[in-house]
């Protein structure tokens, strides 16, 4: 619910008039003493001015700075993108790594597998002693992008939060088989991120998730999703097939039958583990798919 509430101040400081030396002062004071007390009381400072702890950030054609929020307890800033969730945070990620901030590990997926791209997207970034939750929410043709920075009192507070992240599980698992030794291993980071086709509908909320699979080690990661559109079993393979592209992969062989069509996909580069992907497309009838990608390690044991 918190994340929600957060998605909605972007949203309220656009419609805001230029003009107000004091952006919130139209404002009846029992909604603002009742709606927006976390982040912008009586206390909170609301302006066009860029944050001092985001103001060396570089510049960015993709995002719009509209209005900031500074409290004593944090500070948030808001932006708007003619793009979509997605690409929105992909460009916010980068702007921010530039500006010595880092991502940190939640303890569950990154972006990746199959997502729908107008899906509200979130991230936490981390630099110093301050933490930053980043959300991009989708209203009509736009993306509003908000920045909620936080102080926190331990001086390697970032440091610490990565650290500790790193020791949970990075995703949810199942188990096949018995388990059993460690072996090479297929990050969630690995997974590529497939966005399914304009128009196209999911047919239960929440697909799409990845989760690892375990036979003797953990080798393989699997996306999948079940969805409803137009196009045709090829043609949506092809529009997976682009996107597999686009983020390094290589195709290497693929066929159509009665049951299924697919592809295999290979990943090869210096700083990762090499990794076969799989992607393939079953007709359930009626415009509706059910698709899965699958990566797998190609390194020995």
């Amino acid at each position: 619910m918190r994340r929600i509430l957060i998605g909605l101040i972007p949203v309220f400081l656009v419609n805001v008039a230029d003009a107000q030396e004091d952006l919130l002062a139209c404002v009846d004071p029992d909604v603002r003493a009742g709606l927006l007390f976390d982040g912008a009381g009586a206390q909170t400072r609301v302006s066009r001015t860029v944050p001092e702890v985001l103001a060396s950030l570089p510049k960015s054609d993709d995002v719009e700075f509209i209005a900031s929020s500074v409290s004593g307890a944090q500070t948030m800033a808001a932006y708007r993108a003619a793009i979509t969730p997605g690409d929105a945070m992909d460009a916010v990620s980068g702007v921010l790594e530039q500006g010595g901030w880092r991502e940190m590990d939640t303890g569950t997926p990154p972006r990746g597998g199959f997502v729908a791209s107008v899906e509200p997207q979130s991230l936490m970034m981390c630099r110093d002693s301050s933490m930053m939750f980043v959300m991009g929410i989708p209203t009509g043709d736009a993306t509003y992008v908000n920045m909620r920075v936080m102080e926190n009192p331990t001086p390697a507070f970032c440091d610490m939060a990565s650290g500790a992240a790193n020791t949970s599980a990075a995703v949810p698992t199942f188990s096949r088989g018995f388990g059993g030794a460690p072996g090479p291993q297929v990050s969630a980071r690995d997974m590529p991120t497939l966005e399914i086709p304009d128009g196209a509908t999911t047919l239960q909320p929440g697909q799409g998730r990845i989760i690892r699979e375990f036979s003797s080690s953990t080798r393989a990661m699997a996306s999948a999703i079940d969805l409803e559109t137009e196009l045709s079993t090829q043609e949506l393979l092809d529009h997976f097939g682009r996107q597999l592209e686009e983020q390094g992969w290589s195709y290497d062989t693929g066929w159509s039958g009665d049951v299924s069509s697919g592809s295999t996909w290979t990943r090869t580069a210096a700083a990762d583990p090499d990794l076969a992907g799989l992607l393939d497309v079953i007709a359930l009838g009626d415009s509706r798919y059910s698709a899965t990608f699958r990566a797998s390690s190609r390194e020995p044991e």
